[in-house]
C-alpha cells in the first residue's frame, strides 16, 4: 500500500496486483517476502467477547493485546493489529473489466480478523484503524477515528436477545493469541487456495457473530462456508451414478436391484444437479470432520456418530439449506436453541424429546437433528482440517523468504 497521503488520510492507496494475485492479506505479506519497502504502519482495533491472552507477529502483521480482561462482552477492543504494508506504488486496479475474484464483502483488516476467528474459534471483527504511523514521521504514530472509506468505520453490533444461555457457548472463554499457527503460515498457501480461505474464513465470521441473535441465519452461513470449501477441495463433477450413490446409498442400491445399472444410470441423469451439490457438502463433512467429543452427554442428547447416521444428519441439514434460500423456510427454530449443560460439563448435541413445537410449528425428533452449537464443532473443525491439508509438505522446497516472512508467527 503506498503512504497516505495529506490530501486523502481516511483511504489508504490501493492494493496493487501482484503475481500471484491472492486476497489483499496474501498480497501484503508476498510484497514483504518479495522486498518491497515498508510504507505506512496503521493500528486496527479488534473486537471479540472471548478473553485474549499473549501477543504475537507474523510476517508484517502484529496482534498486541489491549488487556480488555475477560469480562468486557466486545463492548471494548480486545486487541489492536499492526499493520505495516509492504506495497509497491503502482496503478491497483484495471477500471475496464469485472474482476470481483477476490470479492468477498469484507474489507482488509477483516480478511485477518476473519482468519483468526476460524482458527480460534471465537467471534473476532476489525474497526477502521485508529492510530496511523506514517512513513518518515512521527515515530509514536497519530490517532484516527474516521475509519477507511469501503471499509468498516465500527463493527456490527454483537447482539445478544436470549437470557437463558448462549447458542455457542464454547466460543466464550481464553484463547491464546501465540497458538495460531495456521494464521501465521497462511502466505505459505498457493493464492488460489488463500483467497477460497478467506472466503470461507469471512463466512464463519458472519456466521458466529449473528448466532446469538439470528440462529436461523448463522445455520445458512456455516452450511455455505463448507459448501464453498467442498466446491474448491472438489471442483470436478462425479460421475451422474457416484453423485447418487454418495448422496443417496440406499436409493441408488434400490435402484440397480430393481432395474440393474441401466435403471439407476437414468434416474442419476435426473437428480444429478441436486446430488452433487449434496453430495459435496456431505462427502467434505465426512472425510475432514473431527472424531466425537471426549467429553459427551447421555445417549438421549447424542448425535449418533457413525459414518451412515451422520451422512443422514448431514443431509437433512442441507435439505434445510435449500428449504431456507429457494422457498423461505428458514432452519428449524429448535435447531438454534441454547444447548442444556449438563453436571459433567457436557452440553446437548441435540433438541431433547420425541418432538419439539414453536411459532404454530411441530418438528418430530428426527427433523431436528442436531443444534447448532454441535454444527458449529464439526463444521470448523472440518474447515481447519481442510485448511491445514492446502499447506504445503514439510519436504516441499519454499522460498526461504516467504519462510522467514512467517516465521514470527510460529506458537511459542
Amino acid at each position: 500500500m503506498a503512504p497516505i497521503t495529506d490530501s486523502d488520510p481516511a483511504e489508504p492507496a490501493p492494493i496493487a496486483q501482484l503475481q500471484p494475485r491472492g486476497p489483499m492479506v496474501y498480497e501484503t505479506w508476498h510484497a514483504l517476502a518479495a522486498g518491497a519497502p515498508a510504507a505506512d504502519t496503521v493500528e486496527y482495533p479488534l473486537y471479540t467477547d472471548a478473553h485474549l491472552v499473549g501477543e504475537v507477529a507474523f510476517g508484517p502483521y502484529e496482534l498486541l493485546n489491549a488487556a480488555a480482561g475477560s469480562d468486557h462482552e466486545g463492548r471494548v477492543p480486545a486487541a489492536f493489529l499492526r499493520v505495516t504494508h509492504h506495497m509497491p506504488e503502482t496503478d491497483a486496479f484495471d477500471m475496464s473489466t469485472t474482476d470481483d475474484e477476490r470479492h468477498h464483502g469484507g474489507s482488509f483488516e477483516n480478511e485477518l480478523a476473519a482468519l483468526l476467528a476460524l482458527c480460534c474459534g471465537i467471534r473476532l471483527f476489525a474497526g477502521g484503524f485508529t492510530r496511523w504511523f506514517r512513513a518518515g514521521g512521527d515515530p509514536r504514530g497519530r490517532p484516527f477515528t474516521r475509519g477507511n472509506r469501503g471499509g468498516s468505520a465500527d463493527p456490527p453490533s454483537l447482539l445478544r436477545t436470549r437470557h437463558h444461555g448462549l447458542v455457542l457457548p464454547a466460543l466464550r472463554g481464553e484463547r491464546q493469541l501465540n497458538g495460531v499457527s495456521l494464521v501465521a503460515a497462511f502466505a505459505l498457501l498457493q493464492a488460489n487456495d488463500a483467497s477460497a480461505v478467506v472466503r470461507v474464513a469471512r463466512l464463519y465470521q458472519d456466521a458466529v457473530w449473528l448466532a446469538e441473535s439470528q440462529p436461523e441465519l448463522a445455520w445458512l452461513l456455516l452450511v455455505s462456508a463448507v459448501e464453498t470449501a467442498a466446491n474448491h477441495e472438489q471442483p470436478a463433477d462425479d460421475p451422474p451414478e457416484e453423485r447418487l450413490r454418495a448422496w443417496r446409498p440406499q436409493l441408488a442400491e434400490l435402484l440397480a436391484d430393481a432395474g440393474g445399472g441401466d435403471l439407476l444410470a437414468q434416474v442419476a441423469e435426473h437428480v444429478a444437479p441436486a446430488a452433487g451439490s449434496t453430495g459435496k457438502f456431505i462427502r467434505f463433512l465426512l472425510n475432514f470432520a473431527p472424531d466425537p467429543p471426549t467429553v459427551r452427554p447421555p445417549a438421549h442428547a447424542q448425535v449418533p456418530w457413525s459414518k451412515s447416521k451422520r451422512r443422514a444428519v448431514f443431509s437433512k441439514i442441507y435439505e434445510y439449506r435449500s428449504r431456507a434460500l429457494h422457498r423461505g423456510k428458514p432452519f428449524p427454530t429448535p435447531m438454534g436453541y441454547p444447548p442444556h449443560r449438563w453436571e459433567d460439563g457436557s452440553l446437548s448435541e441435540r433438541p431433547e424429546g420425541l418432538a419439539a413445537g414453536v411459532y404454530g410449528s411441530v418438528w418430530m425428533a428426527e427433523d431436528i437433528p442436531m443444534l447448532l452449537h454441535t454444527f458449529e464443532h464439526i463444521a470448523r473443525q472440518a474447515l481447519l482440517n481442510w485448511w491445514h491439508g492446502l499447506l504445503p509438505p514439510a519436504d516441499v522446497s519454499t522460498p526461504p523468504d516467504l519462510h522467514a516472512a512467517a516465521a514470527r508467527g510460529a506458537p511459542t
